[in-house]
């Protein structure tokens, strides 16, 4: 099913040059097609601003013609929105636009040359990286007579196996305020990236990694319900003594056994899952009202009000347990550690994915988008 949009109205369209972003690495050309439009999807990791389109010159330089969608089932057959569309653009220029994209959706990219539809190829699937997380590029094409030199899509296909059209995407990212955001995309290896705003962080992970794949967002997920062996030590010690803060993520365990985030040092601060409930300690004392150890997959968010002296859970975006007249921790923290308690060496029996750490309170409106499978650094902006 396709459904135009009246973009054109509202997004700046011109072919010139484009200040001040990043491009989407598409590689290099491999092949020549033409007759017919192709390109590629993904899923964005952030939130995020596509601010212009170009079909590379490699393979022809008639005009260019363009169209972004937005997918809403890969189907088969793909369901999609267009979210911009321009045709036979002259020149080499970058077609600027100004198409806001928000974390977990799965976008499309197509674009060809000329009236025969001349594409530029690059094996696929094809990795890339999207602000440094990374992203894999699949083929989509579409056969409509046409699309994309005189008309838009009217029905486009996935071809996982076969290589993608080559277009130039140019984009910015929303800012970040989360200390710590770690979206486990790798889903494989023996490091993951911090993309919060502490740039100390530790990317190596201690023991032996294990993942989940795909994630509950995105590509992967750091652990496994079979069993976990692995953790990662931060270094980031927030304060916890003054101001407020939040922590937020998903995880999934069927044992129910073991410790999602703590701190490393003495302070008892840490959050537990014992049985079926999910448990906060060190100065604050909550206990979840939910089963959260029923082999699916939850969205935990912790919110510390300083002023109120109130805790507050979340389970699944909705609020679960609230304790008020808690007192935070007289030692300070050590370091943040995920999926492990250093004092008693003991992992989480589980797999955690977008996880992040605000020294602020997320608002109910952040926590509850993020609890419908957008990962947490699209609710980081300040």
């Amino acid at each position: 099913m396709h459904l135009r949009l009246a973009l054109l109205s509202v997004v700046v369209c011109l072919a010139t040059t484009v200040a001040a972003q990043s491009s989407l690495d598409i590689g290099t050309q491999t092949n020549t097609y033409s007759s017919n439009s192709r390109g590629y999807y993904f899923v964005a990791p952030v939130n995020m601003t596509i601010t212009g389109l170009r079909v590379p010159t490699d393979a022809s330089t008639d005009s260019q013609s363009v169209e972004v969608y937005n997918i809403t089932s890969l189907g088969p057959p793909i369901t999609f929105t267009s979210l911009f569309y321009q045709n036979q653009v002259a020149g080499a220029g970058i077609i600027n636009c100004n198409i806001s994209v928000t974390a977990g959706q799965t976008i499309g990219v197509m674009g060809s040359r000329g009236s025969t539809m001349v594409n530029s190829y690059q094996t696929g699937p094809y990795t890339s990286s999207i602000g440094g997380i990374p992203v894999t590029l699949t083929r989509i094409y579409t056969n409509d007579s046409g699309a994309l030199d005189v008309n838009q899509a009217t029905n486009i296909t996935e071809e996982p196996s076969f290589e993608i059209g080559r277009v130039e995407m140019y984009y910015t990212l929303a800012s970040t305020d989360a200390a710590l955001y770690y979206p486990f995309e790798e889903g494989t290896g023996s490091t993951t990236q911090n993309y919060g705003t502490y740039s100390a962080a530790s990317s190596a992970i201690q023991g032996t990694a294990s993942w989940t794949t795909p994630g509950q967002v995105g590509a992967g997920a750091f652990g496994s319900t079979t069993g976990n062996a692995g953790y990662v030590n931060t270094g980031y010690a927030p304060d916890l003594t003054t101001g407020d803060w939040s922590v937020a993520f998903w995880m999934n365990t069927t044992t129910g056994y073991g410790y999602p985030f703590a701190d490393g040092g003495s302070n008892g601060f840490r959050c537990f899952v014992n049985t079926t409930n999910i448990y906060l300690y060190g100065g604050y004392s909550l206990t979840s009202a939910s089963d959260v150890s029923d082999g699916t997959w939850h969205h935990v968010a912790y919110v510390w009000d300083s002023a109120a002296s109130t805790v507050t859970l979340y389970v699944d975006g909705t609020q679960d347990a609230q304790a008020t007249a808690q007192s935070p921790p007289t030692i300070a923290c050590t370091g943040l550690q995920i999926s492990y308690r250093n004092s008693n060496t003991t992992q989480f029996d589980g797999s955690v994915d977008d996880f992040g750490w605000w020294d602020r309170k997320l608002t109910t409106g952040e926590i509850s988008s993020a609890a419908g499978a957008a990962p947490i650094g699209a609710t980081a902006a300040a």
